[in-house]
């Protein structure tokens, strides 16, 4: 067996294998029968709660995959052996670690072993957690002897690349899981660069921009759908990219075309940590998230006014009971304060609402109650 002349084509297999599964599955399967192996798998073995979890298996059947993994994967004796020298690539073959006499002794020999002709194991460690480890898994027979110089130095060529697809493959099952969270949101989430660029967006946030109302592209960058948003909108996106964080303290309310509230954002400047996150890419500075209005209560009217306007507690319960009566009388009484107390709180909240007469005010809240 010349290992190198097997490399090459067991490489292409392995980092093709990152998306797609058949092509790892060849890996395994010409690894166990280039180093003339009985059997091979990817084991992630779970030292929590002693099982483990075969991936890919080759040359073996799946009744003696089940046993091993709920039954004799805490009696693996190779592994007890090796568990302090174990880290990322490292090649632990069983005879450096376990010699004979003491794998025949042992019960993972007798009631195991024993059974599915296996006497010689090496394992390959591609990454190594603190309650579990992920490994390559070739098996010998007792007649096929143990692995010879040529099948080491193939594993010690193969283990360096181990470790590198392990953490890509990690790596990639993060950002799918990210993905799906993100596009699980009916928030709009939305990753531009250190310029403004969109970089990406979720599914809620697709939906936006085709729909071009609360939101739209603008030379490449994310802007607010009507002209009479943009200036504020862009304000407080270069506002943060700058590091003028006080410039986007306050949500950007987006209105449509009538001038009536249908959702505001938020702009969120993300540390090196967050731009170091699969989901939000690495040229990722800035997240932008926004949220159509949606009020099917009067409480979630409360909220949204709040998260509108910027209103108090007793101010947006104030507005929800005023248009629910369309009485400043009313609403005095339903809310307990005095006439007098009522009209400075309306002016209160006028002002902040940006109307001057009480029947704008009412309209307004007509419109979000609508939707």
């Amino acid at each position: 067996m010349d290992s190198h002349s097997l490399l090459a084509p067991l490489l292409h297999d392995l980092y093709t294998g990152l998306h797609d599964d058949a092509a790892f599955t060849d890996f395994i399967q010409n690894l166990t029968q280039g180093t003339h192996s009985t059997l091979g798998a990817v084991l992630i073995q779970d030292l929590s709660n002693h099982r483990a979890n075969s991936l890919h298996p080759f040359g073996v059947d799946s009744d003696t995959l089940t046993r091993y993994e709920t039954e004799f994967a805490a009696e693996n004796l190779w592994f007890k052996r090796t568990r302090a020298i174990t880290k990322p690539g490292a090649v632990l073959v069983s005879d450096d670690w376990t010699p004979l006499k003491d794998l025949h002794a042992s019960r993972y020999h007798a009631d195991f072993l024993r059974h599915v002709d296996v006497e010689h194991s090496v394992g390959i460690c591609g990454h190594m957690q603190i309650d579990s480890g992920a490994f390559i898994t070739l098996c010998r027979s007792r007649s096929a002897g143990p692995f010879d110089a040529d099948a080491r130095a193939l594993f010690d060529l193969i283990a360096p690349h181990w470790v590198n697809a392990s953490s890509l493959r990690n790596r990639l099952f993060q950002m799918e899981r990210e993905r799906e969270a993100l596009d699980a949101m009916t928030t709009g989430t939305f990753f531009a660069d250190a310029r403004g660029r969109l970089l990406r967006t979720n599914s809620a946030g697709e939906r936006m921009l085709a729909s071009n109302w609360l939101l739209r592209m603008q030379d490449g960058q994310l802007n607010a759908g009507t002209l009479a948003d943009r200036k504020h909108f862009q304000h407080c996106l270069q506002g943060i990219l700058s590091g003028h964080v006080l410039a986007a303290e306050k949500a950007v309310l987006l209105h449509d075309t009538q001038s009536m509230p249908v959702g505001f954002a938020s702009f969120h400047r993300l540390s090196r940590t967050q731009q170091l996150m699969p989901s939000a890419q690495q040229e990722a500075k800035l997240a932008v998230f926004v949220h159509p209005v949606h009020v099917q209560s009067p409480l979630q009217l409360e909220a949204c006014l709040m998260e509108l306007y910027a209103l108090t507690a007793a101010e947006s319960r104030f507005v929800a009971v005023l248009h629910a009566t369309g009485s400043l009388e009313a609403t005095a009484i339903e809310t307990e304060v005095t006439l007098g107390s009522a009209r400075t709180r309306l002016q209160r909240t006028m002002e902040k609402m940006s109307v001057n007469r009480q029947s704008a005010l009412l309209r307004l809240v007509d419109a979000l109650a609508r939707r």
